[in-house]
Formats: C-alpha cells, sequence, structure tokens
C-alpha cells in the first residue's frame, strides 16, 4: 500500500535552511500497518503531479505547523508553502477518489478546504480547555468516551463545521474533534494516532482501518 505523506516544514539548527520532516512515529505507524510512506515535499511546482506518479493509494495529511492566512475569516488569501501544497494534494486525492485521513493539522485544512473555519488560539477561546499538551476525554458519535493526546493550539469549534463533513467526536466545549465526509473517502482527527495514546488505542486502530480499506 503506497502511501503519499505530507510534510511539516522546519529550519536548520545553526544556520539558515528550511527542511521538510516527517516524525518517525508516523513512518513507523504506516509501516507497521503494512503501508510504505513515501514522502511529499513542498517544493513541488505540481504537488498533485507527484500523487500521480507515486501512484498513491493512501494519502495522509500530516500534523505540525499552523495553517496560514487563507483559513482565516478576513478572506485573506495567504497561503504557506505547506498549504499549496497540501490543497493541491487533496484536490487530487478527491479527484481520484483516493482514501484521505487527515491528522491534527490536517483535520484543521480539510475542513477549511470545504469551506469550514478554524479559531485559532483556542485557549482563549474557549475557557477552561487546553488542548496543547493535555491529554483529554472526547465523546464519540456512539456516546462513548475515551481520552486521546492533544498537541495543537488552533481548532475548529461545531459552528465551523464545513458543509458535507460530519462529526464524530468532540471535546466537552465543543471542539471539533474527529470528522468524515458524507460522501467522500475522507475522514480525519484531531489527535496523533501515530503518538503514544494508549486509551484511545482500539478506536485509532479501527479509524486507520477504515482509511486503508
Amino acid at each position: 500500500m503506497r502511501v503519499g505523506v505530507t510534510m511539516r516544514t522546519s529550519n536548520a539548527s545553526g544556520y539558515q535552511e528550511q527542511r521538510d520532516a516527517i516524525s518517525h512515529d508516523l513512518s513507523r505507524m504506516i509501516l507497521d500497518l503494512g503501508g510504505v510512506p513515501i514522502p511529499i515535499p513542498n517544493t513541488a511546482s505540481d504537488p498533485g503531479m507527484i500523487v500521480d506518479v507515486i501512484a498513491a493509494e493512501r494519502i495522509c495529511l500530516t500534523g505540525g505547523d499552523d495553517l496560514g492566512g487563507f483559513a482565516d475569516p478576513d478572506g485573506s488569501e495567504e497561503r504557506t508553502i505547506r498549504d499549496s501544497t497540501e490543497i493541491a494534494v487533496l484536490r487530487r486525492a478527491l479527484d481520484n477518489r483516493i482514501p484521505v485521513i487527515g491528522i491534527c493539522r490536517g483535520l484543521q485544512l480539510i475542513n477549511t478546504f470545504f469551506g469550514g473555519g478554524i479559531t485559532r488560539n483556542l485557549a482563549a477561546a474557549v475557557p477552561g480547555e487546553t488542548h496543547r499538551g493535555t491529554p483529554h476525554p472526547v465523546t464519540l458519535a456512539d456516546g462513548r468516551s475515551i481520552v486521546v493526546n492533544s498537541f495543537h493550539g488552533d481548532g475548529v469549534l461545531e459552528e465551523q463545521i464545513a458543509p458535507g463533513l460530519q462529526i464524530f467526536a468532540r471535546s466537552s466545549s465543543g471542539v471539533v474533534e474527529g470528522v468524515r465526509h458524507v460522501s467522500l473517502p475522507v475522514l480525519a482527527v484531531q489527535w496523533h494516532p501515530e503518538r503514544d495514546n494508549p486509551e484511545a488505542a482500539s478506536f485509532d486502530a479501527d479509524l486507520l482501518r477504515e482509511w486503508l480499506g
């Protein structure tokens, strides 16, 4: 199973150089599931073409980095190089009906791609709820509660959900934690299934099997 994997951007330590990066946790998770992770660089002039060339059978929109200004409500079209890459990759995946999973930032990108919004700085917008580096419970659509890891500062509130997306997990204060598209092979979670997540391991396994088919 060839899995196209998007990457975060980072600066080299000690000198001026921008790099693409993917965590060992994420590539290890895909390998353990029987997939072959194939990184998609943020420097391609046509990222959709890379999806075709590697004959990707699945796409993973990974975490790390905040979305650029195109996602803000002032209508700005400013995009980071990663924003542009992931938008093109997602569009090509949808054109070819390639199953997509979004992780953390990936959920936010998917929601804004389909016309939803995001909230910057959840700690200020949703008093009493911390999502940066703090495990917390989420309620699933079937009423079950699980505890998930959490590493994000921005997020999506229920009233910001895009048309076509259904929420299957939410926090107690209405922060969206999991979505599926009603007709396309797209799902996303706000937590990180590739990182230590013991209380949600069984649910994560089911979700990943759904993505891999």
